[in-house]
């Protein structure tokens, strides 16, 4: 026999689903650039897509030099000196984290 929830309950339940499944940070179209010395940019990310969700281990690996901190540092909206993000968007709780003053940020 089954049992089917109705009613509100189900409802709740199908909510919670859904923020579970919805991720914590969507990151889509990242590309971040230093600035050298002689004022011209060089790319060090790409068109770089990833998201995070609840209850779930994500990591990001690579080779030394490769960009990941580079990436990540992005992706939340906290450049270093001389980089930039040149393109795309990281959506935190629905806000595009790309772009906001340091005040934001905190």
């Amino acid at each position: 026999m089954v049992v089917r929830a109705t009613g509100r309950r189900s409802e709740q339940a199908s909510d919670q689903a859904r923020l579970e499944d919805a991720p914590v940070l969507d990151v889509k179209g990242l590309s971040v650039a230093y600035r050298g010395s002689d004022g011209e940019s060089n790319t060090v990310v790409w068109d770089l897509d990833f998201a995070l969700h609840r209850r779930r281990i994500s990591g990001l690996a690579g080779e030394s030099g490769c960009g990941k901190s580079t990436a990540a540092l992005g992706a939340i909206g906290y450049p270093m000196p001389n980089m930039q993000v040149l393109d795309g968007r990281s959506l935190l709780g629905g806000v595009d984290l790309i772009g906001l003053d340091f005040g934001s940020l905190q």
